[in-house]
């Protein structure tokens, strides 16, 4: 007889229960059909058969026969059509997730013709063949997705052929006999039926071949993984047999099925590794309970036999364990406890100390612990805080005056040397001591010191006033007493006031005070003693004059102490001696230094002065700069290859350009002032020029006012140029643009 589940039996003699291993891939959540029953009802034995599912029918020619999978029983081929031969499953097929089919087939007709094992034509013609495009001997499965082939599959042995779809990897996985043996890769499956599927046939073609089997037909709402798809094997029912023990008053069954009360050898059927029956023989054994006294004499506290409870005190107890039928065994304990001890030793020894137990030797002052036996047979515990002391040797260096008596008090001595001495120390332990002594003798001497006022003795325990012959004792070199003879003169300090008078500033006769302003105050000089005179100065210092001024000259200007030229407009100081020699004049002068602009630019033989609104004279270099007749406009066009300049008359001065080559008398034209504007003017050196047309190639010089280019920038596209001057003195500049044969020149004012 065949289950519903593959299982693994594993029974352990002298348990209570067996222990059952239920395979991973368990019942189909879908269809499951054994072809076990009588009749043309075929129980669907899934583990959640949709609404309507539970029953199949088998109709026409076909049957349920004998030699399925374990040797049961199996559906039978009639190799007619389906329009009156086949299963009908009821299930109108509905997925969209991972799926899998399995089945096994026995005695398949190995031709070319179209036999067909399963399908549904509603539901995207799904529908698995042998034959035709499939071959012979093979299984395809068909439908809305890429055919998937199992090779072998269809053959007139045993065979069980499973595919499985799954959804996340994207394939569908064919094996046989539990062997992997094709894999493709597939889009998104979906699956919805508006009819049935049926076994043996489809659209009216061939069901199963004449004598053909169908059996173990699964359809799991699933992915089966490797595993559970090679404990699909069908390979045959198996036979087993065990003791068993059990101490209750009944046993169930492995199958579930039976409930046993009472000893002796019982049957029973489980599915096996392979999804076959499994035949049972269990020899069936009740054993009773058992019971025992014991008497533990312990130490502090006791573990129950079942290591569950610890008990501290003396008593009976009871505890329960399993013996080796498995079973209880009720133990009563007569205990009995007896108490381990402790105690604190303090040890001071010279050396090393040898504990109690003789077990450890410590070497070193410190907690240690040690345990012996006590009277009554336990533990006693014992702290040692010990203090171990050391039989140690030091020096010292000693310096001693005249004589030096010994840290033991034995010994005197009273010369220099190296000297051993004995003693005890702290720990009562012996110390030698080494001794390096340095004797010293008293001394004496006699100084004389000159001072001014008062003298502090060496020592610094007296200060004396007056000339005279004072004794005083300091320690000498070897640290012994030296007493010094001291004859002290002693000299004054003098005062004096003075009133000097001062042009500015005053130095004091010290040199370490200067003053800008009258004054009362001290300094202090040597006086011919060598002692400090104090003087009292009363210093008088005459202020100076400040007056201010304000002048206009031409290109520079020379200071009125003859000390500065300046070249720039602006605010300057200058200073003046007094008539009396004394007082000086401190000037501040406003002064505004004019300039005319000699600025030119030129385009071949065009020459054009870059200062507006001033007197022009055009000169020839080529005859030592003679005037040019009639040529005092700001343009001046060579009528004859040369050199030219010009002299500017502007803002009451008077100034002449550099000479500038005329090697072409070409006049070019265009003019582009007209577009050009600059922003902001006057700046601080920040402007941007401005183009009222787009600019390509353009060129630009900037000028100052003795035409010295300081900015030349090419190659400017576009109608916004920015230019920095911020490192350029205040003053007037020119900026000329040049582009193709066209020019034109601004004026540019930096403040």
């Amino acid at each position: 007889m065949k289950k519903n589940a593959l299982f693994s039996l594993i029974v352990m003699a002298f348990t209570s229960l067996p222990c059952v291993l239920v395979m991973g891939q368990g019942k189909p959540e879908i269809l499951y059909y054994k072809f076990n029953d009588t009749g043309r009802s075929v129980k669907n034995l899934a583990s959640s058969p949709p609404t309507g599912t539970q029953t199949g029918y088998v109709y026409g020619g076909l049957s349920i026969g004998s030699s399925g999978a374990c040797a049961s029983k199996t559906l039978v081929g009639s190799g007619g059509t389906s329009n009156t031969d086949y299963f009908d499953t009821r299930w109108p097929i509905t997925t969209s997730g991972s799926w899998t089919i399995s089945f096994y087939t026995n005695n398949i007709q190995n031709t070319t013709t179209l036999y067909y094992l399963f399908s549904d034509i509603t539901a995207g013609s799904l529908r698995c063949f042998t034959g035709g495009v499939a071959g012979a001997g093979n299984w395809i499965i068909r439908g809305g997705f890429t055919d998937v082939l199992i090779t072998g599959g269809a053959s007139t042995s045993a065979a069980v052929n499973t595919f499985v779809y799954d959804a996340t990897a994207g394939f569908i996985y064919a094996y046989l006999n539990g062997n992997l043996v094709n894999s493709v890769a597939q889009s998104a499956i979906t699956i919805s039926s508006s009819g049935t599927l049926i076994l043996s046939g489809y659209n009216s073609l061939n069901g199963l071949t004449t004598g053909g089997m169908l059996d173990e037909f699964r359809f799991y709402s699933r992915a089966l993984s490797a595993n559970e798809v090679a404990r699909l094997l069908y390979t045959g029912s198996t036979t087993g047999s065990s003791t068993i023990a059990s101490c209750g008053s009944s046993y169930k069954s492995p199958s579930g099925k039976y409930t046993w009360t009472q000893n002796g050898t019982y049957l029973d059927t489980i599915p096996n590794y392979a999804n076959c029956d499994s035949f049972m023989s269990l020899k069936l054994d009740f054993t009773s309970n058992t019971s025992s006294t014991i008497y533990p004499v312990q130490c502090d506290n006791y573990l129950s036999p079942s290591k569950k409870v610890i008990w501290t005190k003396t008593g009976v107890y009871t505890d329960i364990i399993k013996n080796k039928r498995g079973c209880d065994s009720l133990i009563t304990i007569n205990l009995t406890i007896k108490n381990s001890t402790s105690s604190l030793l303090k040890p001071i020894v010279c050396g090393n100390y040898q504990s109690p137990s003789g077990k450890y030797t410590w070497t070193k002052s410190g907690k240690y612990y040690d345990t012996i036996p006590n009277k009554i047979g336990c533990d006693s515990l014992i702290t040692i805080e010990l203090t171990r002391g050391y039989a140690n040797d030091s020096t010292i260096w000693v310096k001693a005056c005249n004589a030096y008596n010994s840290p033991s008090g034995k010994y005197t001595w009273t010369t220099s040397g190296k000297y051993v001495d004995q003693l005890i120390n702290s720990r009562g332990c012996d110390s030698t001591l080494t001794i390096h002594l340095t004797v010293g003798k008293k001394s004496s001497s006699i100084i004389t010191e000159k001072v001014c006022n008062k003298y502090t003795s060496p020592s610094g325990k007296t200060d004396w006033v007056t000339s005279g012959t004072y004794l005083d004792t300091i320690p000498n070199k070897s640290g012994c007493d030296s007493t010094m003879t001291i004859t002290l003169i002693l000299n004054k300090s003098t005062f004096e006031q003075i009133f000097p008078k001062s042009c500015g500033k005053y130095t004091s006769p010290s040199g370490k005070y200067t003053f800008t302003s009258s004054t009362s105050f001290f300094d202090t000089i040597p006086n011919k003693a060598g002692c400090d005179s104090i003087m009292l100065i009363d210093l008088k210092v005459n202020k100076s004059i400040p007056q201010t001024i304000s002048r206009t000259v031409c290109k520079k200007y020379l200071s009125p102490s003859k000390k500065h030229i300046w070249y720039i407009s602006g605010k300057f100081s200058d200073t003046l001696s007094s008539k009396k020699g004394c007082d000086s004049v401190i000037l501040t002068i406003n002064l505004t230094i004019n300039a005319a602009t000699v600025a030119v630019t030129q385009k071949n033989a065009r020459l054009t002065a870059l200062a507006d609104a001033a007197q022009y004279q055009w000169l020839d270099c080529n005859t030592n700069y003679s005037i040019i007749f009639g040529e005092t406009n700001q343009v001046f066009t060579a009528k004859a290859l040369g050199r030219y300049a010009v002299e500017i008359t502007e803002n009451a001065c008077t100034d002449t350009s550099i000479c500038f080559d005329v090697t072409n008398l070409k006049i070019e034209q265009g003019i582009l002032s007209q577009h050009l504007s600059v922003l902001p003017n006057p700046n601080s050196g920040l402007c941007t020029v401005i183009s009222s047309i787009p600019l390509t190639n353009a060129k630009v010089k900037l000028y100052n006012s003795l035409g010295q280019t300081v900015l030349e920038q090419p190659n400017l596209n576009g109608l916004h140029f920015m230019f920095d001057l911020q490192s350029e003195p205040n003053g007037i500049y020119w900026i000329e643009l040049t582009e193709n044969n066209r020019s034109g020149r601004l004026k540019l004012v930096k403040y």
